[in-house]
């Protein structure tokens, strides 16, 4: 069985949370310690089972080719991500690479600092 964990930095996942306002998220969390207890338990969970591929979302924002092909290697398939046809406008920012960051600018230091040992955790 092949398990792809598509991991995001959680100061970004907090940031574009917040810029939702319409789409049914109320129930999204959007304080920094709420986000940060959810991902924790979401990636004990991970941490739990056997070793999957992990990809992070900004890999799939910055670089989708490269990142389709590590994704295809790992399936034993090979993926044509250049015949995607990607959005002029993204959903919350003007791009996907926008939104990778976002956080430096619409997160206050404290809650950066709340999320960041989960982004450490991930690699970030």
């Amino acid at each position: 069985m092949f398990t792809i964990d598509l991991v995001r930095d959680p100061r970004d996942i907090l940031a574009s949370r917040r810029s939702f306002l319409a789409g049914g998220t109320d129930h999204w969390a959007r304080d920094a310690q709420s986000v940060a207890n959810e991902l924790d338990a979401r990636l004990n969970e991970l941490d739990a089972q056997p070793p999957n591929l992990r990809v992070r979302y900004e890999d799939l924002a910055i670089n989708l080719d490269t990142t389709a092909e590590r994704i295809g290697g790992y399936l034993g398939v090979e993926l044509f991500s250049s015949d995607v046809d990607r959005p002029a406008q993204h959903v919350t920012t003007p791009s996907a690479t926008a939104s990778v960051g976002r956080w430096r600018n619409d997160l206050d230091e404290d809650e950066a600092a709340i999320l960041t040992p989960i982004a450490e955790r991930l690699g970030y």
